[in-house]
């Protein structure tokens, strides 16, 4: 049960931290990206859910949210387990 725990806050960190508009990924690059690049992701930020879907249904995020999490959880495992 802690394994799948884990697994599955890994993968919500990992989408919440996608460059995607309404995620917190987003805001941080709007941040610090130009201006410019800010305005857009403003504007797209309305669209952010259907955004996430597509990519989820055409598996753009497949090997990159489950390269990201195995890494994550590698590290984690590292850290705690001797």
């Amino acid at each position: 049960m802690a394994k799948i725990g884990v697994l599955f806050n890994l993968i919500l960190l990992v989408l919440n931290l996608l460059p995607i508009p309404s995620f917190d990924g987003a805001r941080v690059l709007a941040g610090i990206a130009p201006r410019q690049v800010a305005e857009v992701l403003d504007r797209l930020e309305p669209y952010g859910f259907i955004i996430l879907l597509l990519l989820l249904v055409t598996n753009v995020l497949n090997g990159f949210i489950g390269g990201a999490v195995g890494a994550l959880y590698k590290i984690l495992l590292s850290l705690f387990v001797h």
